[in-house]
């Protein structure tokens, strides 16, 4: 009997500094990011984004800018390794390829 209760909140602490550890990341992310249209309409069609892990999450920036133009609702971990290890490196992507790049991490 004590065993199993040892088990039981040994599980319970497991979960709860897994949830806190989440909540961390979400504070973390930036408040004004702004929404895919918004970012997508205002850059000319000739630049390029870097896609990367922001917050450990799928970030796309502008070039030369620290904070990302869209952040993909995905966390990196849950990705197969050789897209993880894509995004941790970062690529490039034309204007025209960012929709895809969304469509393929966020489903």
């Amino acid at each position: 009997m004590r065993k199993t209760l040892m088990c039981s909140i040994t599980v319970f602490l497991l979960i709860f500094l897994y949830f806190v550890s989440f909540v961390a990341n979400v504070a973390d992310m930036p408040k004004d990011v702004p929404d895919e249209a918004e970012c997508i309409a205002e850059v000319p069609d000739s630049e390029e984004y870097t896609v990367r892990e922001y917050g450990g999450k799928v970030g796309i920036f502008k070039p030369g800018s620290s904070l990302p133009e869209y952040v993909i609702n995905v966390f990196t971990f849950t990705l197969p390794e050789t897209d993880r290890a894509m995004i941790a490196s970062g690529f490039t992507v034309g204007k025209d390829m960012i929709a895809g790049v969304i469509e393929d991490y966020s489903s």
